[in-house]
């Protein structure tokens, strides 16, 4: 695996016939570094070892075609109490009471193109795009879907 893929990214890449897991993986392709995208984050539908219900959860790589292309090393999911990002420290305390919320933080580091939104406002959408068999979107057109 990579850091990045070699080859251009379409803005949309449907489901692998061969692979039944639902995948959503997120890249940057801006006009400004066309053919050189910036892979920000991928999520898969599933659940943490049976203990809670299914849900969207961040994939450790890029997946494309149903296989892993590159390694994402930082998550773009922060953890909030009120206003306050939890640190890691907090977060494998276990800290996050009831009173907490997800909020995802994307970004491309070759355009500095940004977005944030409240991880279930996120999740909504992923599932829309999953139901109508997307697997892979720009950041741009995620935005314009979150607007």
């Amino acid at each position: 695996m990579t850091s990045a893929p070699r080859r251009p990214l379409k803005s949309v890449l449907t489901y692998d016939r061969d692979d039944s897991t639902r995948r959503l993986s997120i890249f940057c392709n801006a006009e400004s570094h066309v053919g050189r995208p910036w892979l920000i984050d991928s999520f898969y539908w599933g659940d943490v070892g049976g203990q809670v219900s299914p849900r969207w959860l961040r994939a450790g790589h890029y997946y494309r075609g149903g296989l892993p292309i590159a390694d994402l090393p930082k998550s773009s999911r922060t953890v909030l109490v009120g206003n306050r990002v939890l640190s890691e420290d907090e977060l494998l305390e276990d800290r996050a009471d009831s009173g907490s919320r997800g909020r995802y933080d994307f970004k491309c580091h070759l355009c500095a193109l940004s977005m944030s939104r409240r991880e279930e406002v996120v999740h909504a959408a992923f599932s829309k795009l999953a139901n109508e068999n997307v697997a892979e979107v720009t950041l741009s057109l995620l935005a314009a879907i979150l607007k």
